[in-house]
């Protein structure tokens, strides 16, 4: 039958529908769900259905009344637990059954039940005949339970129906013991039994002309959807599975009929939304026409102002779900601030830019705005390179209220920045007015990393971003911009939803740096599940990698716990064999604590110019 059994790490804090309902973005009832009191499920001939829903089943119950039956068993041998225990037959059980109706994976799990579980599925026709397709006692941090099932097409047309045994944990033995004795009958008696169907929903805009989509997706596995004719927002990306998502939009700039540039957009953490983001810098000349979005992702109406360098530009009512886009001529100015006014309504923000050469407009980007209660004194970037067409400059602005001296380092190390090949530069900003923010001069002929931006004092609070613009033969052909990632969120796994290197439209390469001082250590890079060569780094190294690959997802891990990456993805566009535009990125963390499982983008277009695609998937 080949069912593929996981056990998922599980963040028992709000779950996602609750996200759901407070961006009001309807997906309609969040899933099928019973309360009661009897026990017309103690038994395994009388389970209880699980109804195939669209996104999650619920039952809750008490189990007071509960016991074991004759004939009943607990999962045989170890592997339902994280070591090599095996399980006593438990206390209280409870039965549940369920006939796929298509082939997915579904995770049933026991996360908010009020005493130690553990749960097991099996299939057969009676309780003295089933065969164990798959179980779980502790997902790791709680005692409650949880496992996935891949249901096959063969299960379906079968009509196979796989029977859930949820019971209270009572003991467990090691080899070479064969059993163990029952402990007490501890922990309350109120089970809540989940069943998730790994759908990930797709809802763009609100109201009447909001567009839904749901998409089942397996484990590991990676989603790329395009939606024609839409042309609104916000977008979220979701599951109510407490599993680590993935989601970025793909933006493909088109004119006369060609592809003229590349550009990717992480998803915005959801569960990170604020009220106040910034940027380093707003332009709107004769080359670059800038544009900012805002969407109100609260369930109250709120004004969202907009200040550049110190001047408020613009005032804005927006109401629940509702966005705003906003630009302003003749201005080349910053720090940019967007904030909503009313306490803890929050918002969503980016800024989109339109880049031209000789009039014709040549590339399309858009970066999100970098939440307030975020900052900090310290940034990194993988690389910085100017030459070979490709030139980087660096935008930092103070937004912590007090002057700050600024120090900008590449390839150097410690609070000194020293090391061979070093280049550092001090820049003194004060806390207001236009030096308050500077562009710092580009370095000619450069090709180092890694990069950091840091005050002296750790108290200051800056906001840095690199842009980078890329010329082919002598013309520009694109410009992109990337904020600079905190050094208080380093850490030793990041993930991408694809890695394409076709070597016809894109060329892509993985810019990793190993962001400590002191330690080194072993990377792994993962593309579509498969392991490339481990990749060894020292203290302050960066490397560029690249493989002759079009997969994912991607993770990039440091093995050594000590020591914190920082990971980009670079990606060439081609179009008639000749490159085009450039553009680069970097991962989601992946902390392995609390699982990102929703993410906004505050717009999406799809049309004649511009090919928005939505990737998304658990890595």
């Amino acid at each position: 039958m080949n069912n593929l059994i996981l056990a998922k790490q599980v963040n028992t804090g709000a779950r996602v529908f609750l996200l759901i309902t407070m961006l009001l973005l309807n997906f309609g009832p969040v899933g099928t769900g019973i309360a009661r009191a009897d026990h017309s499920n103690d038994h395994f001939a009388t389970p209880t259905t699980v109804i195939e829903s669209e996104i999650s089943f619920t039952d809750s119950l008490d189990v007071t009344p509960y016991g074991t039956e004759a004939g009943e068993l607990p999962p045989p041998g170890p592997g339902c637990g994280n070591d090599a225990r095996s399980l006593g037959m438990g206390y209280k059980t409870a039965w549940y059954k369920f006939t796929p109706l298509t082939a997915q994976l579904v995770s049933f799990d026991t996360i908010g039940t009020d005493y130690d579980t553990y749960i097991a599925v099996w299939k057969g026709t009676t309780i003295n005949d089933l065969v164990l397709v798959g179980c779980d006692d502790d997902t790791y941090d709680v005692f409650q339970s949880q496992v996935a099932v891949n249901f096959t097409q063969t299960d379906v047309n079968n009509g196979t129906t796989f029977y859930i045994q949820v019971a209270k944990y009572s003991c467990s033995y090691e080899a070479p013991a064969t059993s163990c004795t029952p402990g007490p009958d501890a922990g309350g008696n109120s089970l809540e039994f989940h069943a998730n169907f790994y759908n990930i929903n797709v809802s763009i805009g609100t109201g009447a002309s909001e567009f839904e989509y749901t998409d089942n997706v397996p484990d590991g596995e990676i989603r790329t959807q395009s939606f024609t004719g839409l042309n609104t927002g916000p977008a979220l990306v979701t599951t109510v599975l407490q599993d680590q998502l993935i989601a970025s939009m793909r933006v493909t700039y088109r004119t006369s009929g060609k592809n003229r540039s590349y550009s990717e957009l992480m998803g915005f953490p959801a569960e990170q939304a604020t009220t106040e983001y910034y940027f380093p810098w707003y332009t709107t000349n004769t080359s670059i026409k800038s544009q900012l979005r805002m969407v109100n992702v609260g369930n109250q109406p709120t004004t969202v102002q907009v200040w550049i360098g110190g001047t408020k530009k613009g005032e804005y009512p927006l109401n629940p779900g509702e966005f705003k886009l906003a630009g302003y001529t003749g201005v080349n100015n910053g720090p940019v601030l967007v904030k909503s006014m009313t306490a803890g309504v929050n918002i969503i923000t980016s800024i989109r830019v339109i880049y031209k050469y000789r009039g014709a407009v040549t590339s399309y980007s858009e970066m999100m705005g970098f939440p307030a209660n975020q900052l900090t004194y310290e940034y990194y970037f993988p690389q910085y390179k100017t030459g070979a067409g490709l030139t980087s400059q660096l935008r930092i602005a103070n937004v912590g209220g007090q002057p700050a001296t600024v120090i900008v380092c590449l390839q150097g190390t410690g609070p000194t920045c020293t090391g061979t090949g070093a280049i550092k530069r001090t820049f003194n900003l004060t806390a207001t007015g236009s030096g308050s923010r500077v562009q710092v001069p580009v370095f000619s002929a450069t090709d180092k990393g890694p990069v950091r931006v840091y005050s002296t004092d750790p108290s200051d609070k800056i906001i840095v971003s690199m842009k980078q613009t890329y010329k082919v033969s002598g013309i520009s052909q694109s410009y992109s911009e990337m904020m600079g990632y905190p050094a208080n969120q380093l850490t030793t796994e990041y993930q991408f939803p694809w890695y394409n290197n076709n070597g016809t439209t894109f060329l892509s390469s993985l810019r990793i740096v190993n962001a400590d001082d002191t330690d080194a250590t072993d990377v792994f890079v993962y593309i579509g599940g498969n392991a490339q060569t481990p990749i060894n780094l020292v203290a302050g190294e960066d490397t560029v990698v690249n493989y002759p690959l079009d997969d994912g997802p991607v993770r990039v891990v440091s093995t050594n716990p000590d020591a914190n990456i920082l990971v980009s993805l670079q990606v060439r566009l081609k179009q008639g064999g000749k490159n085009v535009s450039y553009s680069e990125f970097t991962g989601i963390p992946y902390f392995g604590i609390s699982a990102n499982t929703a993410y906004l983008f505050p717009w999406y277009t799809n049309n004649a110019t511009i090919k928005s695609e939505l990737s998304f998937g658990y890595p």
